[in-house]
């Protein structure tokens, strides 16, 4: 099982302690911890106010919490600790303090992944060094035998398979759970494979949601901004036999508003590339 297939939707569910971290709003929550709210507290998740600062990136807030008590190594009801989350989203001064406040860096969720296997895919150098040299296996393997140079290697060679199969993007399912956050991305699929993405807002990131096949053309995801700089994509790749599906990540960072992109071989050719440097790099360190 692919980490990046099983990551999920990720807005807190209840609790002021949680919702004022969400938010960022460190004073609300020094005045929440001073009233007596539990600093380890959990919502419907199982995740921490430290589960939402280290999603968030918020390092002030991290700090206070770890200054005041929080469990660095705290799990949720998917196994994963801040430092998991941290590392899904290539936050590196994040994934850097946790560890040096005691973070396990070979912690394994449900799915047997570390937080190396969702840092490696993603090609963040920084975080995948900085891991290994504090004894991150590299040679761990999920519940699929896969270790995470593996899951590395699977995204090259879905890539260069796209580019010669006639790829779509499908459909991202729409949960209620995004209503009421800025910003849009519309994708709208073309045939042949070519994909037009519109911004609509200051948009940055969304979480992953639920991706399905409903026939649709146009397809609008509510998203939350100036997070991080990626939104994750389902290719499905038809013909040859059974259809082959794989969560990649398209940086919107540097996407002009109304921009088009030409076509998804173009895109693909570029990430190719991408991850190889990635892979290069990780061989040259």
């Amino acid at each position: 099982m692919d980490p990046s297939d099983n990551e999920d939707i990720i807005f807190p569910e209840d609790g002021d302690l949680i919702d004022a971290v969400y938010e960022g709003d460190l004073e609300k929550v020094k005045k929440l911890l001073d009233e007596g709210e539990d600093i380890n507290a959990r919502d419907d998740y199982g995740r921490t106010p430290l589960h939402y600062a280290s999603i968030n990136g918020d390092l002030d807030i991290i700090k206070f919490l770890v200054e005041k008590g929080a469990n660095v190594n705290a799990r949720d009801d998917y196994g994963r600790t801040p430092l998991h989350y941290a590392s899904i989203y290539g936050i590196v001064d994040v994934v850097k303090f946790l560890v040096k406040e005691g973070a396990n860096v070979n912690a394994r969720d449900e799915y047997g992944s570390t937080p190396l296997h969702y840092a490696a895919p993603k090609g963040y150098l920084d975080v995948v060094k900085f891991l290994v040299e504090k004894g991150a296996n590299v040679n761990a393997k999920n519940k699929d035998g896969k270790t995470p140079l593996d899951l590395v290697m699977d995204i090259v060679d879905f890539l260069e398979m796209v580019g010669k199969v006639t790829a779509e993007i499908i459909d991202v399912k729409h949960s209620p759970l995004y209503e009421g956050f800025w910003g849009r991305i519309s994708v709208l699929i073309r045939e042949r494979g070519k994909v037009k993405i519109d911004l609509e807002g200051d948009v940055d990131w969304i979480d992953p949601g639920e991706i399905i096949i409903n026939g649709e053309d146009t397809v609008e995801i509510p998203v939350k901004p100036k997070v991080h700089g990626e939104v994750p994509v389902k290719i499905t790749v038809k013909g040859g036999g059974r259809p082959t599906s794989k969560i990649v990540w398209l940086n919107v960072a540097n996407i002009q508003k109304k921009s088009e992109v030409a076509s998804i071989e173009k895109w693909v050719e570029g990430e190719i590339e991408r991850v190889k440097g990635f892979l290069r790099e990780i061989e040259e360190s």
